[in-house]
Order: C-alpha cells, then sequence, then structure tokens
C-alpha cells in the first residue's frame, strides 16, 4: 500500500502481533524463540572436489532453484525420438559446405557426410584443431565454450561433442580434460533459456550456461546425434 498507514506491520494496523497470528507461524513459539536452538541450514548442493565437479544433484530440486526461469520453445525440450526426421542428404564432396564456424573458438558439423569426407574432415582436424589432442582421435561434430555450474559457482570448460558419441570437456585455461558426460540411449538434452540448458543422464543432471546465447543449438545438435546413434541401433534393418 501506498499508505504507511495500511501497511502489515505498522501501528495503525496492530503491529506485529496479526502477522505473527497467521497460520503460516502455527509452528512458532514466539515467546521463548530467543532460547530455541536454530535450525542447521545445510547449503543446497555441498562443497565438492575438483573430482566431483560432474555431479550436480537432483533434477528436481535443481529446478527448484531456477523457478522464475522461461523455458525455451525448442524442439530439443521434446524427448528424443527415433521417428524424427533427419535433415536432407548433401550430394557434394566439398567437405566445407559441413562445416559452420559460429566464432574463433566454436563451430559445428552437418552430419551428412560420407566416410571418405569423415576422414577429409578428421584429417583437417587434425592438423587444425588444437582441441583434437583430448578427443582420442574422434571427429568434433560441435564445439564451444560453456559455464559448467557447480553450486553457486561456474567454471568455464571447452565442451567437445565428438563421434562416439562423446561429451568431452576441457579446462580452457590449463588445457587439462576434466571429464566427460556419459552417453546411454537415456541421455536427453533440455534448454531452459538461451543461454541454459541441462543435459540428464540417468544418474546426474549436468547444468550448462552457453556464453554465447545459443543453448538451443548445443541441444539440437546433441539430439541429432542421439537420434543418428540410437536410430541406427533400435532399427538395423532400415
Amino acid at each position: 500500500s501506498l499508505d504507511p498507514s495500511k501497511r502489515l506491520g505498522c501501528e495503525e494496523m496492530g503491529g506485529y502481533d496479526p502477522l505473527k497470528q497467521h497460520p503460516f507461524f502455527d509452528s512458532i513459539s514466539w515467546r521463548d524463540l530467543h532460547l530455541q536452538t536454530p535450525p542447521k541450514l545445510t547449503p543446497y548442493l555441498p562443497a565438492m572436489s575438483e573430482d566431483d565437479e560432474d555431479c550436480y544433484g537432483n533434477y528436481d530440486d535443481l529446478l527448484s532453484q531456477f523457478s522464475n526461469m522461461q523455458v525455451a520453445p525448442s524442439s530439443s525440450s521434446h524427448s528424443l525420438s527415433p521417428h524424427d526426421s533427419a535433415p536432407p542428404q548433401r550430394s557434394s564432396s566439398n567437405i566445407e559446405q559441413y562445416i559452420h564456424d559460429l566464432d574463433n573458438n566454436s563451430f559445428e558439423l552437418d552430419l551428412q557426410f560420407t566416410e571418405e569426407e569423415k576422414k577429409l574432415l578428421l584429417d583437417k582436424q587434425t592438423n587444425g584443431n588444437p582441441w583434437h589432442q583430448f578427443v582420442e582421435n574422434n571427429l568434433i561434430l560441435k564445439m564451444g565454450p560453456v559455464d559448467k555450474r557447480k553450486g553457486l559457482f561456474a567454471r568455464r570448460r571447452q565442451l567437445l561433442l565428438t563421434e562416439g558419441p562423446h561429451l568431452y570437456y576441457v579446462d580452457p585455461v590449463n588445457r587439462v580434460l576434466k571429464g566427460e558426460i556419459p552417453w546411454s540411449s537415456e541421455l536427453r538434452p533440455e534448454a531452459k533459456n538461451f543461454k541454459t540448458f541441462f543435459v540428464h543422464t540417468p544418474n546426474r543432471t549436468y547444468y550448462l550456461m552457453d556464453p554465447s546465447g545459443n543453448a538451443d543449438r548445443w541441444c539440437k545438435k546433441i539430439q541429432e546425434v542421439w537420434r543418428k546413434i540410437y536410430q541406427r541401433h533400435q532399427n538395423p534393418g532400415l
């Protein structure tokens, strides 16, 4: 209220007593409150060592911390399905057509290349991509910097989506491979907004932020790789 005399807690409204009598505070004993032992507060996510930086707790608890975030309308927020339509095939053998540079440190590939074109792409990666040393000679399908959340803090990582499939993440300052998001048929990406996306796995949810604001592109590419791998496995006769 713009009128100070009509605000809860003021003398004209009866002071603090009406607030204390609200049903929300039924369990509170106000008279000896100062003598009571305060409840133990535990952090939402306990401090973890670098070795445990993958584990961000239960997904439902995580969402409760970010319930005000708006979900970006995206196909990547739906369950993955092997029946989704695949992009059209290309006929040209020019490998440059498959490479989409997003900036100096980020790119992604279209996935319609032939085995011969894959060899050319891998040769190009081996000879010119500084992140090749971390991916065990797998072709990088998409890469770029992300902020990998750990509690209230975030670490910058270079995320590398490769054939295999693999999702490696590297410390870009010390140039050290820090870990890998485990793939399975249950893996599922989800974009929450332009920058924030989750990668759900059976035991962990990875909370990532794309500083360039293209979280949806990460989810779409992960989803595309998922379809390529698991559609073939689930439909071996096709």
